[in-house]
């Protein structure tokens, strides 16, 4: 192989090595902005009052994350293909809106199922409140924030 070849082989093995470790970090990570993990802060951003599942109640916030794992891994899922639809060329904008409406729909179930929660959590607590307790939910990468 010549010289170029060569160069040219170590730097694709370069960026695909990169994406890998990127990817990893993405899946192992646990904010609410890293994948469909356990994370549970509130919103779009890095992180959010209480978090979606501080209920006041350890119980009550692990059984809402088991309930919500799959919810949660089709908002990413749709974060994702939404991404894949805007980066492509040349954009199909019917897809796009599609995938909006999913999306949309998706965290409408997420928000109906944390009110579920809130009022559990209330009944349990009448002294509870919404983003009581602690926060300190600070995650990494895309994703839809839940």
């Amino acid at each position: 192989m010549n010289r170029k070849a060569i160069l040219a082989l170590v730097l694709v093995m370069g960026l695909i090595i990169t994406a890998g470790a990127v990817w990893a970090e993405q899946g192992a990570a646990t904010g609410p902005r890293s994948g469909p993990g356990r994370a549970c802060c509130a919103g779009s951003g890095g992180g959010g009052g209480g978090g979606w599942c501080n209920f006041g109640d350890p119980a009550l916030s692990e059984k809402f994350l088991k309930e919500t794992e799959k919810l949660r891994a089709d908002i990413y899922r749709k974060h994702t293909e939404m991404n894949y639809l805007l980066s492509a060329q040349p954009i199909d904008e019917a897809k796009v809106k599609a995938a909006q409406k999913e999306i949309n729909n998706l965290k409408a179930q997420m928000a109906d199922k944390k009110v579920e929660y809130m009022v559990e959590a209330r009944k349990k607590n009448p002294n509870w409140t919404p983003g009581s307790g602690r926060g300190g939910c600070g995650g990494r990468g895309p994703g839809g924030g839940y």
